[in-house]
């Protein structure tokens, strides 16, 4: 995990364009014509090139699930920007580090999660 937040930290200082620090990612970014954003996600026990290749609809709704663990009591509308930054914050981890491939989907979520402050 510690490999993980040092990835990012390296990839916020070359300035990566997917970066999470710096930016306030807005709702408006993940827009579909599904209300239900939040159902289907099937990548909870996933590996990290599941995860890669997933549709942005299926890591969203994931992620909306890992969300609504960690804060039971939030509303669905609040939800989705947590869940927006969940994403990027993994998909920011894992991009183009194919050896961690074989790693687990929750482990780097729970990471992010922390590194988000979402606990």
């Amino acid at each position: 995990m510690l490999f993980i937040i040092q990835q990012i930290k390296k990839d916020k200082a070359l300035e990566n364009p997917v970066s999470y620090f710096n930016e306030v990612y807005q709702e408006e970014e993940f827009s579909t014509s599904n209300n239900e954003w939040y159902l289907g996600g099937n990548l909870h026990q996933s590996k990290i090139r599941e995860w890669k290749s997933a549709t942005d609809e299926n890591k969203m709704a994931t992620c909306a699930d890992f969300i609504i663990k960690m804060k039971p009591s939030i509303s669905i509308n609040e939800a989705k920007n947590y869940a927006l930054n969940l994403r990027n914050c993994i998909d920011e981890a894992t991009y183009g580090l194919d050896e961690i491939n074989d790693g687990k989907v929750s482990q780097i979520a729970t990471t992010c999660a922390i590194i988000l402050g979402y606990q």
